[in-house]
């Protein structure tokens, strides 16, 4: 069992410096507590994807980039996260005829190498099979 994903809920990666939520944009019209629910698609930077503020893993260009200018000094740049296709923690329920997303879902980030995770989400009394 886990819980159902929707609008606000948060996401983590390590080498981020604060969580940020997803974005869920209209006509969505399955909701759980009055949120638009999230599907395994939404992981579309700007659009469902906000940044990290700052990523500090030197696999990220912008702070590669910051690293050489600071003489080697780790020097965290502008978090833009590129995420693949989440990865579901429960397939069993689908919502819009995608598998619907559920705290504990994981993607990677193209950019930092890091794995993201679904840590919190609003709907914690809707639970999913």
């Amino acid at each position: 069992m886990s819980f159902f994903a929707t609008e606000i809920s948060f996401y983590r990666c390590p080498f981020g410096a604060l969580p940020a939520e997803i974005l869920l944009r209209p006509p969505k019209s399955v909701k759980g507590l009055n949120f638009p629910a999230a599907v395994v698609d939404d992981a579309n930077f700007i659009e469902n994807v906000l940044p990290f503020i700052t990523c500090s893993s030197i696999m990220n260009p912008i702070t590669a980039g910051l690293t050489a200018a600071a003489l080697g000094i780790l020097t965290p740049g502008a978090c833009i996260p590129l995420f693949s296709k989440w990865k579901p923690g429960a397939i069993t329920i689908l919502t819009y005829g995608k598998i619907q997303l559920t705290m504990g879902a994981k993607t990677d980030c193209s950019f930092g190498k890091g794995s993201v995770t679904l840590f919190f989400v609003p709907a914690m009394t809707i639970m999913t099979p």
